[in-house]
């Protein structure tokens, strides 16, 4: 897929609107015989196509923990009714008794997470922040203040990563190997873990974006607990293994290869601004003196918590971006939904002044050349599903 996009980069042409381009495509020849008529109602069936195609898809997802996973006695498959409130649920069939009791802890939880670090936001620069969706909100002092959107996570990103990535990179990886690696399949509650997780579950209820297929397919897990028992049914509703197994174990995964991995998406986050942001005008949701070392060299855990609680807000935002940015470019129809992306990057946290107020469906599209399935998926099995949700 990213070699489609750097093929699609070359196709456009210097300083070319795409956006536009189809557009002039789209409308070339005028209203002859009721055209606009025509392309309106097909529009409207592809939309109502695409509609039942989401529907389905997440009625399947529901369908398959019900029929083979323990899912919560008062949760309810009509997910917009539940935008906030989420209940203790039952474990999974590897999950102890006392797990599927409601509201009850497991019995053993691993010692990395048995004195799990308390986040703590630490203090905050005097400056408003710079989204100015939310003007009363500062600017974070310490990275152990949790990212609130994802505009915030690649800022978050980006400040751990600091002027030494290769030590901060490899003391992030061996944090988060640390963290992962003997979680078993099944449940595992981490006080602090749930904390980061509530701020996951609130940005993914957003209206804007709450009903798009990889946002209610990862929203669904804070409100029904994940079947994690391997069969051929989970092999066909499933395309991660790392939602019924430890991959930190199965794929022999090292500290050095996490490391590695997540420094590809910190790389991705970065190019993704340079398209997005309006060059001297933007500024980070961290103050330069929010550092690895100021704020994880002596609790290196806590990094790791706070990673893996955002990664179903990363992950499941952006893919949706991605397959929109797809839909339309493969359509043609920039034209009539591209106002669909801006509306989407806006709730992600990118607004102005800091980013731009228009950007063309080739900026985005550029943006996310970097931010393709292979990062997307290292924070997807980075989030832990096989052991907290």
């Amino acid at each position: 897929m990213a070699s489609q996009r750097d093929e699609r980069e070359m196709k456009a042409s210097p300083g070319g609107d795409l956006s536009s381009d189809l557009a002039t495509r789209v409308s070339a020849g005028g209203d002859k015989d009721g055209e606009d008529d025509r392309r309106t109602d097909k529009l409207k069936q592809m939309k109502e196509w695409k509609n039942r195609f989401d529907e389905f898809t997440t009625q399947m997802d529901v369908l398959l923990n019900d029929v083979l996973g323990y899912t919560r006695s008062d949760a309810t498959s009509e997910l917009n009714s539940r935008p906030v409130n989420s209940p203790s649920g039952n474990g999974g069939s590897r999950c102890s008794p006392q797990q599927r009791t409601l509201g009850a802890d497991p019995p053993s939880i691993q010692s990395s997470s048995q004195t799990a670090p308390k986040i703590d936001g630490g203090p905050k620069c005097a400056c408003k922040s710079p989204n100015i969706t939310n003007v009363d909100k500062v600017v974070y002092h310490a990275l152990t203040e949790p990212p609130r959107n994802v505009k915030e996570c690649m800022d978050w990103l980006i400040a751990l990563k600091g002027k030494d990535p290769g030590k901060n990179l490899k003391a992030l990886g061996e944090a988060v190997y640390k963290f992962l690696a003997d979680k078993p399949v099944g449940y595992t509650r981490v006080p602090a873990l749930e904390k980061v997780k509530l701020i996951s579950k609130e940005f993914l209820n957003k209206p804007d974006f709450r009903n798009r297929h990889p946002v209610k397919r990862i929203r669904s897990r804070f409100y029904i607990r994940m079947y994690k028992e391997f069969c051929w049914l989970t092999k066909f509703f499933t395309f991660y293994k790392s939602d019924y197994e430890n991959i930190i174990q199965t794929k022999g995964l090292t500290a050095i290869d996490i490391a590695d991995k997540l420094g590809d998406v910190v790389t991705g986050c970065e190019r993704f601004l340079k398209h997005i942001k309006n060059p001297g005008q933007y500024k980070s949701a961290y103050c330069p003196e929010a550092t690895w070392d100021a704020s994880f060299a002596k609790n290196p855990e806590a990094c790791a918590v706070i990673l893996v609680g955002i990664g179903p807000m990363f992950y499941g935002s952006l893919e949706s971006l991605l397959i929109e940015c797809e839909f339309l470019y493969r359509t043609g129809l920039s034209r009539y939904l591209f106002e669909f992306i801006r509306m989407m990057l806006k709730a992600l946290g990118f607004v102005e002044p800091e980013c731009r107020a228009s950007p063309s469906l080739v900026d985005v599209d550029r943006a996310l050349s970097r931010l393709d399935d292979h990062e997307l998926y290292t924070v997807y099995d980075l989030s832990g599903f096989w052991a907290f949700y």
